[in-house]
């Protein structure tokens, strides 16, 4: 049916994405202890007092991906990280509190055996499991995600010949790099965290911890030649990255959160903000079943660098899906209105959507649903528009259950002048 939800105005970083099935599976990683310092967590930064706190404390996350038409993100704990056919780019978790992230990028430049360089271009990315895939000719980049950071591997199906084998990344970033006895440190003012020594495995099992030089802008692990010519392929060099550690805790600050109801499947699902640094607010969703536990894995509906705040959610109940809404921060003045749908059913996401280009202050999105079981109906998205000063408007669209907006243009009931704030749309389910 075609339902449209009454308003009430309230006064209150290009890959080339890889086949699955074309991915060799990645090798079976060791495990490895991390030797992180004990910090003292730090106390959140205030919610947004724009929505209540969520009903239930959702679990532990763990590792989450995203695949992004760009590049694949992944998160855990404390760290996220994107990948590209460029290689990838780390991002630890250093406090809520921290203006901004500090990110540190690697980059695979250049690959010898026995004095010969081999071909470094760029990577067809894909995903195996908890595994980020960069295939290159002559190497495949292997980025296993934990809760203690990225494992990098470079495994080495095939050699063109043997002696000593050198990989060289560069590497960008903000930190002061120094050697310890654990590999190297990455620490600046606001924390820290390690790249691990590395380790190269051949197949029979043998192993061979390995010296890794810093020259200022690039790491160079090399595997001695003897041990190059007797090991078994595949042949995989592996250090780790991660055990970020934040000056000022290990907290994350959580704000924004709303919670709405999909009677057929019974589930309650969850949306909430968590800030990972004062310019990157991540959004994530978890199914609840009715005593407010969680019942299925959360997703990330926004895992980048970008600021996600404010963000609502409702429900089509004859779709079984959910569309999150949320403000997203463009330079330093401006704000977008952007969703994206997720059905609990196999925790699928839809694309990330921009409803309305970031032309002005567009602030205070809310969405409402229907419990209709019959069909079709919409989503409305209503938000608030500062054209300029004093000049408060609030605009609105609806959305397919697909995320797709349902006109081109968006609709706009306003009062020129209205002083208000926080449109509502009703109801959430």
């Amino acid at each position: 049916m075609n339902h449209l939800l009454s308003l009430l105005l309230g006064a209150a970083t290009l890959c080339a994405q890889a086949p699955l099935s074309q991915l060799p599976a990645p090798v079976v990683p060791q495990p490895k202890n991390l030797i992180a310092p004990t910090v003292q967590p730090a106390t959140a930064p205030k919610a947004d007092t724009f929505a209540a706190a969520p009903t239930a404390t959702p679990q532990r996350l763990g590792v989450l991906f995203d695949q992004l038409p760009d590049a694949l993100w992944a998160r855990g704990d404390t760290w996220k990280a994107s990948f590209d056919a460029n290689g990838a780019t780390f991002i630890p978790f250093l406090g809520s509190q921290a203006p901004r992230n500090f990110p540190v990028r690697f980059q695979l430049a250049d690959l010898r055996v026995g004095g010969t360089a081999l071909a470094v271009g760029p990577a067809a990315v894909g995903r195996v499991g908890d595994t980020a895939v960069l295939q290159r000719a002559a190497v495949r980049e292997e980025y296993v995600a934990s809760d203690a950071g990225i494992e990098q591997r470079f495994v080495f199906a095939t050699l063109p010949q043997r002696g000593a084998l050198t990989v060289g990344i560069d590497v960008q970033g903000e930190f002061a790099i120094n050697a310890d006895a654990f590999g190297h440190r990455f620490a600046n003012e606001h924390g820290s965290f390690r790249y691990g020594r590395a380790i190269a495995i051949d197949a029979r099992g043998e192993r061979l911890d390995l010296d890794t030089t810093w020259n200022g802008e690039r790491f160079t692990i090399t595997v001695p030649a003897p041990f190059v010519d007797r090991a078994r392929l595949p042949l995989v060099i592996d250090p780790l990255i991660g055990g970020a550690v934040s000056i000022a805790g290990t907290t994350y600050g959580k704000t924004s959160s709303d919670i709405a109801y999909d009677a057929s499947l019974n589930t309650f699902v969850t949306c909430w903000s968590h800030i990972f640094s004062a310019g990157d607010y991540d959004v994530y969703v978890q199914p609840l079943n009715d005593a407010m536990q969680p019942n299925g894995p959360a997703a990330g509906i926004d895992l980048t660098t970008s600021r996600w705040n404010r963000c609502r959610l409702a429900n089509l109940a004859a779709y079984d899906k959910f569309l999150v809404v949320a403000e997203r921060a463009v330079g330093f003045i401006s704000s977008e209105i952007v969703s994206r749908t997720y059905q609990p059913t196999g925790n699928v996401l839809g694309a990330q959507t921009v409803l309305s280009q970031g032309i002005a202050v567009q602030t205070a999105p809310d969405v409402g649903g229907d419990p209709s079981a019959l069909t079709p109906t919409y989503f409305t998205v209503v938000w608030e528009l500062e054209s300029s000063p004093g000049d408060r408007d609030v605009s609105y669209v609806q959305v397919h259950n697909t995320g797709a907006r349902r006109t081109s243009p968006m609709g706009s009931p306003h009062r020129h002048g209205w002083q208000g704030q926080y449109p509502l749309a009703a109801p959430k389910h």
